[in-house]
Formats: structure tokens, C-alpha cells, sequence
């Protein structure tokens, strides 16, 4: 992955958003986002902007560009459940989810080495297991992290 692709991800995004329907939402004229979604050397005033990124992100609701810039930096972006209603009995399905995804990524990696040979489809089959498992692994330390209680450790003397 390179910058370039990091900015043909998003603008990617913005083309199949449609950029006069994001460009309205952004409160840009149409043809200031075209140009800065052009990424031309040439062009110095208008250029996409860290602001641009997050909201071209929030209105289209597609995070390639987000994985793609995770993936410069050989870091990876995974998906988290929304906590606001979950309730502390879900603390024990999500550490079942997350051996349920980790049995799933062992029997894709089995199949996938029965043969002695690994295709790109059961790579991607497995890929994806383990990516779904991290995610149950990320979500489940955030739970956990959200049932912190800070404790006032200053005492009475």
C-alpha cells in the first residue's frame, strides 16, 4: 500500500458516493471537492485535508481509505460493537464469540491445508476468519475496559 492508493481509495469512495451529493454535505462547492479528490502535484490550494478524510469517511460510511492508511503503516482497522446498550450479562457471549471465531479461523486454516496446497480463495476465507476474530477479541478487551471502576485511593486519616 502507498500514499497514492491510500488517496485513490478515498477518492474512490467520493465517486461512488456521488461528489456533488457528498460536496453538499460537506458544505463544499462541487468542483473545490473534485479538485482536491484529483491528488495533482500541480494543484496547490486545494488539497484533501485531514477534516475532508474523517467526514468523506462519516458521510459514505466506506473505511477502505481508513484500512488503506492503517495499512501504510502496517496497522489494521477492525470493526467494534456499539456498547451503549449492551449489558454486563453480554461480557459472557462476547468471550464465547470469541472462541467461536477462533474455532472457525483453525477449521478454515485445516481445510485450507488438507491438500497440502493453500488457493487465494482459501487464503481470503481464512483471512477474513481472522480478522472477524480479532474483531470479537478487540471488542471484548473494550467491554472489559468499559467495566473499570476508578477507585478514589486518597484515605481518611
Amino acid at each position: 500500500m502507498f500514499k497514492n492508493d491510500v488517496f485513490e481509495l478515498i477518492r474512490q469512495s467520493a465517486y461512488h458516493y456521488g461528489v456533488p451529493k457528498l460536496a453538499a454535505k460537506m458544505g463544499l462547492a462541487p468542483g473545490t471537492l473534485y479538485n482536491k479528490l484529483n491528488n495533482d502535484e500541480g494543484c496547490s490550494h486545494h488539497k484533501l485535508t485531514l477534516q475532508d478524510f474523517i467526514a468523506i469517511l462519516g458521510i459514505t460510511g466506506d473505511t477502505a481509505a481508513l484500512h488503506g492508511l492503517a495499512g501504510l503503516f502496517d496497522h489494521a482497522v477492525f470493526p467494534l460493537p456499539q456498547m451503549e446498550q449492551m449489558g454486563d450479562d453480554a461480557l459472557l457471549d462476547m468471550v464465547n464469540q470469541v472462541y467461536v471465531q477462533g474455532g472457525r479461523a483453525h477449521t478454515v486454516m485445516a481445510e485450507a491445508l488438507a491438500d497440502g496446497q493453500v488457493s487465494e480463495e482459501e487464503y481470503s476465507a481464512y483471512d477474513l476468519e481472522c480478522r472477524q476474530w480479532v474483531a470479537a477479541i478487540v471488542a471484548l478487551r473494550r467491554r472489559f475496559k468499559n467495566m473499570v471502576v476508578i477507585v478514589n485511593e486518597r484515605r481518611s486519616t
